[in-house]
């Protein structure tokens, strides 16, 4: 099920990104959302299960958010288009709500952190590097901030994971560590 929403994803998110900002932009986009989702996973919720590509399906639908806010009233279709990334992200936000209660433990341990990941770096991406039709200074402006938000960000992350021993943001303590040199039911190894 995972693989094929995430191909879904992709391609009804990515072929009319790559019509209007062409191959290396959607390109781009897409593999920095990857790697923004693994750090936002990497960051949040180590410890959890991880798998596909959803960083980068979801860095497209960032992509979406910035050039219709970018762009938006060059857009022909921008009502359509929000409502449709809308709806997915809305449907994102039920599954990790309401997920473990239908599908039980095994979605209530999915790391959503990557998703979150690819929103930011994909709407990130696209306003820094996506195609602009109109500019002003305002969004001069913005596009520089979101860059240096996104370089500090990348720059904190990695500092984040160069700790040892490796624990999520918000965990109590280094899970990895722990349960390998104290399990529990065994008693100090």
């Amino acid at each position: 099920v995972h693989v094929g929403l995430n191909a879904l994803t992709l391609l009804a998110m990515g072929i009319p990104l790559e019509g209007f900002h062409g191959f290396f932009r959607t390109f781009l986009t897409f593999n920095l959302g990857v790697a923004g989702g693994g750090l936002a996973f990497l960051v949040y919720s180590p410890h959890q299960p991880v798998i596909g590509m959803s960083g980068g399906g979801y860095a497209l639908i960032g992509m979406h958010w910035a050039s219709l806010f970018m762009n938006w009233k060059q857009i022909k279709y921008r009502r359509p288009t929000l409502i449709f990334t809308l709806a997915a992200a809305l449907m994102d936000l039920v599954g990790v709500i309401y997920g473990p209660v239908f599908f039980g433990q095994v979605a209530g341990r999915i790391a959503h952190s990557s998703h979150f990941g690819g929103y930011l770096a994909g709407f990130c991406c696209s306003v820094v590097f996506g195609r602009k039709l109109v500019w002003s200074q305002c969004e001069r402006f913005l596009q520089g901030v979101l860059f240096a938000t996104a370089v500090f960000t990348v720059v904190l992350s990695i500092a984040w994971l160069a700790q040892w021993p490796p624990r999520g943001l918000f965990s109590g303590n280094a899970y990895c560590w722990v349960r390998q040199v104290l399990v529990p039911e065994v008693g100090w190894q």
